[in-house]
């Protein structure tokens, strides 16, 4: 039993921060998923955030999903990556 019985404040701190890993060597990443614009069903090779809005566009979470937004933050980080755009062939 404890001796002494009082109110006490307790805190508790949740990290929501992340940090992206950064590619390293020959990491690659390999995406498939929509795009607002680019060639259909290709496989395209990534090495910059500026080459995948040029190809692809902006992405854009309501219309394309997570997948470009992945690609952008991979390439943000450093690394390759391989996208390719899927549609069905009668699209």
């Amino acid at each position: 039993m404890p001796e002494y019985l009082h109110p006490s404040v307790h805190s508790r701190i949740i990290d929501n921060s992340f940090v992206f890993q950064t590619a390293a060597g020959t990491t690659v990443l390999f995406a498939c998923g929509k795009a607002v614009k680019g060639p259909d069903n290709i496989l395209t090779r990534l090495t910059s955030k500026d080459e995948a809005k040029f190809i692809f566009g902006e992405p854009n979470m309501p219309i394309t999903g997570q997948s470009m937004y992945n690609v952008y933050n991979w390439l943000g980080a450093g690394g390759e990556a391989y996208f390719i755009r899927v549609l069905p062939g009668d699209a």
